[in-house]
């Protein structure tokens, strides 16, 4: 199903929404957080998918490959200024 997902992220595969609804629910948030806390360390804590699709979409990294990466826990301290990946990491 996660597959699906990625692949079609406007159709719903799963849950009560669609990849790009929970993309456009995630990034107003951190658009919320960075607005409010912008001129500090920001540290968001969500599910792998919204992560995967956050993440991907502004780095060209392919989702599957990137959410299949990611280990539970994990996290992934991202530049928003550049859209670079600083750090991934699985924590164990």
């Amino acid at each position: 199903n996660i597959r699906e997902f990625f692949k079609k992220p406007d159709e719903l595969i799963f849950g009560s929404e669609t990849a790009d609804q929970a993309l456009d629910r995630f990034r107003r948030a951190v658009a919320s957080v960075r607005n409010n806390y912008g001129d500090r360390t920001i540290v968001i804590v969500a599910h792998g998918s919204v992560i995967t699709l956050f993440v991907s979409r502004l780095t060209g990294l392919p989702e599957f490959s990137l959410w299949k990466e990611l280990g539970l826990p994990s996290y992934v301290v991202f530049d928003l200024q550049s859209n670079i990946i600083v750090v991934k990491e699985n924590v164990s």
